[in-house]
């Protein structure tokens, strides 16, 4: 898979696993992901992502696993993050 990550994803509020890895994904990652409320596991890593990690994720609750190592990612961790 290739190009960016669609912001029409985020209407997908009963995803619990989005799996992604060792991929050509490039862009940000979508701030209205955020409303994955339900989203349990996040598997991003080894694509070709950048940007900083959006504070809104800090309403991700249900969040347990969130891989998103070998990406282009600057910044740091907010701090909204639990």
């Amino acid at each position: 898979i290739s190009g960016t990550i669609p912001d029409s994803w985020a209407a997908m509020t009963n995803l619990v696993i989005l799996q992604l890895d060792n991929n050509q994904l490039t862009g940000t990652l979508p701030n209205s992901f955020s409303s994955l409320t339900n989203l349990d596991t996040m598997m991003l890593h080894q694509n070709n992502l950048s940007g900083t990690l959006p504070a809104s994720y800090s309403s991700m609750t249900d969040m347990t696993t969130m891989i998103l190592n070998d990406n282009e990612f600057t910044g740091t961790i907010p701090d909204s993050w639990p």
